[in-house]
């Protein structure tokens, strides 16, 4: 393949009923659209006018499901079919700015393994910001950034980073099947086979919040969300060594978010299960960190 057409970045759109606001993300993207990027939506069996709107666009590759699969699904289709060296997810009712192509594929030349760029949300115009610029090895950020990667920005979303696929596709990386917190799985997965990390300063991503949810309503079981968060970061603080009563406060957050939101007693009572399991956990690692010698070890 000439070079200068190879594709560079592919951009996977899961799309569900979001005729409302699919314009408005692929137009986004098409008005800075280059050879080296390629734009694939994964239609979700949507009874709304999408189709209609997504064979307007003859420069984007429509996949259409043949049963609801979720957005996990979705999205790990749009993976297989990818041909970028490097893939990057939107929501189909999200936008992009107007010149995150062009800085996006010169960032990229840097080969690093993962770029997280700034977000703002178009409801009130809140900037999520990593107050970071340039390039970091992941280690090093993790041990001396620990409470900014707890934060949604860094280790929740997906829609504000850019994934090297040779990582995903050596590693089998792919989204899991749950109702919540499927970002954040995906994101710590991630991380435990990267090493350079790239900052980008620039907003480049307006994500827009609406009442519609993405397929057909499904009850969320967050006892089980919290499970997959707890143990993954778990396992990446202890990878890395970092303070642990920094890890305990967030997953206390968390945590008492779920208790809050579930209407369901039996969700609530693992809920419980979990975190007190894992301020257990906790508590009996402390000594791993005294000596600076010690082998962290995970069971």
């Amino acid at each position: 393949m000439n070079q200068k057409n190879k594709v560079i970045l592919s951009i996977i759109i899961p799309n569900y009923n979001k005729d409302k606001y699919l314009k408005r993300c692929l137009d986004s993207i098409i008005s800075q659209l280059s050879k080296n990027i390629e734009i694939i939506v994964v239609d979700d069996c949507s009874t709304d006018s999408s189709i209609d709107i997504l064979k307007q666009y003859d420069n984007l590759i429509l996949i259409k499901n043949k049963n609801n699969l979720g957005i996990s699904e979705s999205r790990n289709i749009g993976i297989k079919y990818a041909k970028g060296k490097y893939i990057s997810f939107m929501d189909a009712d999200d936008y992009l700015s107007s010149n995150y192509v062009e800085l996006i594929m010169e960032k990229i030349k840097s080969n690093d393994d993962l770029y997280i760029f700034n977000v703002k949300k178009e409801s009130n115009s809140k900037v999520y910001s990593h107050n970071l610029n340039g390039q970091y090895s992941f280690e090093y950020y993790i041990r001396h950034y620990t409470k900014d990667f707890l934060k949604p920005n860094i280790s929740y979303w997906v829609w504000n980073k850019i994934f090297k696929k040779s990582i995903l596709d050596k590693n089998n990386i792919k989204f899991k099947k749950c109702n919540y917190a499927e970002d954040e799985n995906f994101c710590i997965d991630y991380f435990h086979y990267i090493d350079k990390i790239n900052f980008v300063e620039e907003i480049l991503y307006v994500y827009c919040m609406n009442s519609e949810s993405y397929s057909k309503n499904n009850e969320i079981i967050y006892s089980n969300a919290f499970s997959i968060v707890e143990n993954n970061n778990l396992k990446m603080f202890l990878k890395y060594k970092c303070d642990l009563n920094i890890l305990k406060c967030d997953m206390k957050k968390l945590y008492e978010v779920g208790i809050l939101k579930t209407d369901n007693e039996d969700d609530r009572k693992k809920l419980n299960i979990i975190y007190d399991k894992l301020c257990s956990r906790i508590n009996n690692t402390q000594y791993y960190f005294q000596s600076k010698n010690c082998e962290v070890k995970y069971e």
